[in-house]
């Protein structure tokens, strides 16, 4: 390989890792933004709200850049049945969140 085509490869990966440090960069920001504006509000049902935004936020972009890139599709029922335990953990955390945190802890056991 020539010094040329190395430098031209070393210049592309370099270029890949600042999109890639930008765009984790974003999603951090986004994170704090979001814990600033609802943590302080609604505690720690807040903080997890604002986690859950930018993961799926950054899920979202994530998917998008895949598809423009190549052949990606979304596995739709993938998305699906990992729901069914989502939406279970949630109804768990909402049934107990003003119990002591010794139910708390034993009912996220039990799932």
């Amino acid at each position: 390989m020539s010094s040329t085509n190395c430098w031209r490869s070393g210049r592309a990966r370099t270029s890949r890792d600042q999109q890639r440090f930008l765009f984790q960069f974003c999603i951090s920001t986004l994170n704090i933004v979001l814990n600033l504006a609802l943590a302080g509000r609604f505690g720690a049902t807040g903080a997890g709200v604002a986690l859950l935004c930018t993961e799926l936020f950054g899920m979202v972009i994530e998917t998008w850049w895949l598809r423009r890139r190549s052949r990606y599709r979304t596995p739709v029922m993938l998305l699906l049945r990992a729901m069914l335990p989502t939406a279970t953990n949630f109804a768990v955390a909402r049934l107990v969140s003003g119990h002591h945190v010794v139910v708390i802890v034993t009912a996220v056991a039990y799932l």
